[in-house]
């Protein structure tokens, strides 16, 4: 079996990466520590999952997981807990952690950024990528614009969101420009800078409203726009944050958020502080997952590890050519294929020009356009070794 320059087999007693499978009694781990972005074709990650968990632990990394099942949280949280780590949660089933775009807007910059970190996510549910990369900045500077206004003249409501399509249903578009202009001078600032971008303002509001109503439902603006979680502080001591993945607005702009930040955050402090873990299940259901490769290939310099299932290629790839899946997988350093059943492994073997891959109730892992047939890691083994 050729192991290729990526895979180490080691004992389980001394893994010391993370967990790729299993051949002759031993474990299978990637060789180096931060080279290991993942993505796994399974039925059921939650054994995965565990394994991964259990070594972050091990290792005292953060973790990010986003999954739409709350067993993982619950089973996450509790043996977690009992290492030390912060633990908080972003959920309507828990006592929910809540993140605010609104904390830090008290300056043109500011504002920009806290615009970019809710479009970014966002634009894929309101327009093309080809209308947002024609008109990006100025949708930017829209509501940029609009976030202003509503920090200097809605400070003390609750739902700013709600507020701010309320101002645009009942002003019209001349009046609008004209008490946005008087608001401030980082107001006006921003909404000339729009101008100067657009001479079609009124489609620029249009397309800002709609962002702002879709996050100013309560269930929504709970999550994303009250409390003062630090994103950051996954980069500072280790620590879980759970994300409940409910195919909305709020579970992208806190999944973009908690990613880029803490990119940011290594960036700036050099590398310093705690590895991190991005853990997505099910990422087939996820609405806008471009975003998720854009922030996987900013981690690449950084200590970020991507590790992302899905239960369905088909799901995955159904609308995209072949061209652009093997581009998104080639991302990852490992692919695993722990279930793969024929019309699986047609699609498989029509991204992937490699020799030796078939149905199989073992898995394989495809690495430097190597495919690799072995055992699944097991995870008992691996409980068994920690406790």
């Amino acid at each position: 079996m050729n192991l290729g320059n990526m895979i180490d087999t080691v004992s389980y007693q001394k893994i010391t990466t993370y967990p790729l499978g299993e051949y002759k009694r031993k474990a299978l781990q990637a060789r180096y520590q931060y080279k290991c972005d993942t993505f796994t074709l399974v039925e059921d990650g939650s054994d995965y999952i565990t394994s991964i968990i259990l070594q972050s632990a091990k290792r005292k990394d953060s973790i990010i997981i986003v999954d739409p099942c709350e067993k993982l949280y619950s089973e996450a949280r509790a043996f977690l807990r009992e290492e030390n780590y912060n633990v908080n949660c972003f959920s309507d089933k828990y006592y929910s952690t809540s993140w605010s775009v609104w904390e830090n807007t008290s300056n043109a910059n500011e504002l920009i950024d806290a615009a970019k970190s809710l479009l970014l996510p966002l634009y894929s549910r309101l327009i093309s990528r080809e209308v947002f990369e024609k008109i990006q900045e100025a949708l930017i500077l829209c509501i940029a614009s609009f976030m202003s206004y509503a920090v200097s003249t809605f400070l003390l409501y609750h739902n700013k969101f709600q507020a701010i399509c309320d101002f645009i249903k009942m002003t019209p578009i001349n009046s609008l420009s004209q008490i946005l202009k008087d608001t401030n001078d980082t107001t006006e600032c921003l909404w000339n800078g729009m101008l100067s971008y657009t001479h079609d303002p009124e489609s620029m509001v249009s397309i800002a409203f709609v962002l702002f109503n879709k996050l100013a439902k309560e269930s929504q603006n709970t999550l994303i726009g009250c409390e003062e979680y630090d994103f950051t502080q996954l980069s500072k001591i280790k620590s879980l944050c759970f994300i409940e993945s409910r195919n909305d607005p709020a579970t992208d702009v806190l999944v973009y958020n908690s990613i880029f930040q803490n990119i940011l955050y290594q960036e700036q402090t050099k590398g310093r502080g705690c590895a991190i873990n991005v853990i997505i299940n099910n990422i087939e259901k996820i609405h806008n997952k471009r975003y998720i490769y854009e922030l996987l290939m900013l981690s690449k310099k950084y200590k970020i590890n991507f590790f992302i299932t899905t239960a369905s290629i088909n799901d995955m790839f159904a609308r995209i050519s072949h061209e652009n899946a093997l581009y998104i997988l080639s991302m990852f350093h490992f692919i695993i294929l722990r279930k793969c059943n024929s019309i699986e492994m047609k699609i498989i073997k029509d991204i992937f020009d490699i020799e030796g891959l078939c149905v199989t109730p073992k898995q394989f892992i495809i690495s430097e356009k190597k495919a690799m047939l072995c055992n699944k890691f097991v995870v008992q083994k691996q409980k068994h070794i920690n406790c």
